[in-house]
């Protein structure tokens, strides 16, 4: 079995997440985390792409976004009823207070969860 390397805990959340250099959807996230983000897509990226990122996330009754520059460090395949994707690690936010937003918004994701791990409803 490989070796976990996340240094964050995931947040399993659906949000748009679209391409910066043409502004069209990419697709929905399955996860986030501090570090990076997992997203449902066909789109066929190798590991290692740059890639620029705009995150639409529901912060205090408003969608915010987020631009963070990162790159791909997974690919999955659609198997078993799971859908194609990719994981993306994030570099760089282009302002730091995106970061805030970001970890107010895991922050605010972490207190919904329930003790064993599923959100509250």
């Amino acid at each position: 079995m490989p070796m976990e390397r996340r240094h964050d805990p995931r947040h399993p959340v659906r949000i748009p997440v679209y391409f910066d250099s043409v502004n069209s959807l990419l697709s929905q996230s399955e996860d986030i985390s501090k570090g990076g983000i997992f997203v449902e897509t066909d789109a066929s990226l190798p590991i290692g792409t740059p890639v620029r990122l705009l995150l639409h996330l529901p912060v205090e009754s408003k969608n915010v976004q987020v631009t963070v520059e990162g790159k791909v460090v997974h690919r999955r395949a659609a198997e078993k009823g799971r859908p194609a994707g990719i994981g993306v690690r994030f570099d760089a936010f282009s302002l730091e207070d995106q970061r805030s937003l970001l970890e107010a918004f895991l922050e605010r994701l972490q207190h919904e969860r329930k003790p064993d791990g599923s959100h509250k409803d």
